[in-house]
């Protein structure tokens, strides 16, 4: 069926308009246009003009890091990493015989890290930790901060002869350890191979090494060995992790006034609110923005710089449960601030949800240590708290 000429001339002008809208002029967005536009006034305002409410307050979270793409170890201000890897070993036939038959000797072993993510000092030689033999099993797609606690693990050290350049730590490893771990591969009896615990000890530095499941083309930690069959060959092989991961612990950074911190690691997110019961309800919201300011002296980030946060609405702020299925709201990093649209948010809002307020969190809180300060609603300058704009739609 054919539409009238009329509807289409109509249905073609709203598409035309709605292609052509220029966001910094409310007036040029082509209401005027529309029919029934006598009956329609466009609004543009934010949060200072209308002198909306806002509140903020931040809380410690649960993370695991199982899947993120660069494992972390060291110590830096309030936060220690810790670090678990379990390596996985290939073996030819020829040493898998020789395993069997008891004639291979572990010559020497050792264990290379190769840094790409940076965190304070930069002098490798002040970085120094301890490596001991986990004992039991550790999943890690649950593992926890709280589950180190629990952990069980030998204090015996097994790392000696440290060694660095500008791109490698590199470290003599116990060749009792992995002489029981490559019997493992082919006697059943033998103790289990847990893999092992890095513990931080002393250098204001945390360095983040790549993980199993992100990027393999980029060097991930390696474990070294020489091992021998006596009279007829001398072999070097290589083992990288099938499993790892890094927990963090410590406590929130001192509060700033005026500002509020979002935390990697811990991590440390935010419950944002602003109120929009001013507002008419059902108004039709054509854009809304959401801008957070930097508190540029305060914040302190890593080689790799957090450069997104993201937004979730609330759907229990109490029990800091989110409604993922209105999605996620990503603001970027532009110059001294974040920002992005939260229109979809603010529309549900106007539309009846109950507006719980929102989760702010670090994108990159699995795999960085990035402190980012923001100004709060209660910023002295008022130019730095947080700002909403909104185009929107009413009745004339």
């Amino acid at each position: 069926m054919k539409l009238p000429r009329v509807f289409g001339f109509i249905l073609g002008l709203i598409l035309f308009v709605s292609l052509t809208a220029c966001d910094d002029d409310p007036a040029s967005l082509g209401v005027d246009l529309l029919p029934g536009s006598d009956f329609l006034n466009l609004v543009h305002a934010d949060s200072r003009q209308l002198n909306l409410p806002q509140n903020v307050s931040v809380f410690t979270d649960s993370i695991s890091t199982g899947s993120s793409s660069r494992i972390l170890l060291g110590k830096f201000e309030n936060l220690e990493a810790w670090m678990l890897i379990k390596f996985n070993f290939v073996l030819p036939d020829s040493i898998t015989n020789a395993l069997k038959n008891g004639e291979i000797t572990i010559l020497n072993s050792w264990i290379e890290l190769q840094p790409n993510y940076i965190l304070g000092d930069s002098v490798f030689n002040n970085f120094t930790f301890e490596v001991r033999r986990i004992n039991a099993r550790w999943n890690p797609n649950t593992f926890t901060a709280d589950s180190l606690i629990t952990l069980d693990y030998d204090n015996t050290n097994l790392a000696r002869n440290f060694s660095y350049s500008d791109t490698t730590i590199r470290f003599d490893f116990s060749n009792d350890v992995v002489s029981g771990w490559l019997k493992r591969q082919v006697d059943d009896t033998q103790p289990d191979d847990n893999g092992i615990l890095f513990v931080p000890l002393t250098g204001n530095m945390v360095l983040g090494f790549q993980a199993l499941t992100f990027k393999p083309e980029d060097p991930q930690p390696v474990l070294k060995i020489v091992l021998e069959k006596q009279g007829e060959f001398t072999d070097t092989i290589s083992a990288t992790p099938t499993s790892d991961l890094h927990v963090i612990k410590g406590s929130q950074p001192q509060s700033i006034p005026g500002s509020f911190i979002l935390q990697d690691g811990l991590p440390l997110r935010a419950k944002y609110r602003i109120d929009l019961s001013t507002l008419p309800q059902n108004s039709a919201v054509n854009k809304a923005r959401l801008t957070f300011f930097i508190n540029k002296e305060a914040t302190v980030q890593g080689s790799v710089p957090s450069d997104s946060l993201e937004l979730y609405i609330y759907s229990d702020s109490l029990k800091n449960s989110v409604e993922r299925r209105y999605g996620r709201v990503v603001l970027k990093r532009q110059a001294d601030a974040y920002s992005g649209d939260v229109t979809s948010f603010i529309q549900r809002w106007l539309n009846g949800l109950d507006n719980q307020g929102m989760r702010i969190n670090l994108t990159d809180e699995a795999r960085a240590l990035s402190k980012i300060v923001l100004y709060s609603p209660s910023a002295a300058d008022t130019d730095k708290k947080p700002l909403l704009e909104i185009d929107y739609l009413i009745k004339k």
